[in-house]
């Protein structure tokens, strides 16, 4: 009895496709890399002047715009493959085109610059600060008419005097 019961249960067992030997291999194979983010180590911080609003944010908290009657004053935090590509990712321009001052390179890398650019009510002038940690770039820039920048000129003086970078 227990040799009938096993022989229509070892049929079985060869029947299944899933027990043949398989002649070519079908296997599927997925050869991209995982680039695997980092998330920012600090945040920028900032002093932002009163009269200054808060216009728009990101949902992730990398980037800012505050707005004044006669300026704005952008933050923001961006992965770029060099101080080259964060440089062109900000302004449009190279490093070469935008005179880059240094200002410091310990703990963090820091750098300012300036700009003109076309805006949609004539030239802006434009300034930034970028801090760089290796695996991050995080800048702020303010941008203004440039027949107002004069006006402001302590102003944003004391913004990127009182700019520094906080741990996360």
């Amino acid at each position: 009895m227990k040799k009938l019961l096993f022989l229509p249960i070892l049929l079985l067992i060869i029947t299944f496709s899933a027990c043949s030997v398989k002649e070519a291999r079908d296997v599927e194979c997925v050869n991209d890399s995982l680039i695997s983010v980092k998330e920012p180590a600090f945040y920028v911080s900032a002093d932002i002047p009163q009269g200054t609003f808060l216009t728009a944010s990101c949902k992730d908290g990398c980037c800012a715009l505050f707005s004044h009657e006669d300026y704005e004053v952008m933050q923001e935090i961006f992965y770029a493959d060099s101080l080259d590509g964060a440089l062109v990712y900000l302004t449009g321009q190279t490093r070469e085109e935008l005179n880059l001052l240094s200002v410091s390179s310990f703990p963090k890398e820091e750098y300012r610059f300036a700009w003109t650019a076309a805006g949609e009510n004539g030239t802006l002038a434009c300034s930034g600060m970028l801090f760089a940690d290796g695996d991050c770039y995080y800048s702020l820039c303010i941008f203004c008419k440039a027949e107002m920048e004069k006006e402001h000129r302590e102003d944003f003086s004391a913004i990127f005097a009182g700019t520094e970078l906080m741990p996360v």
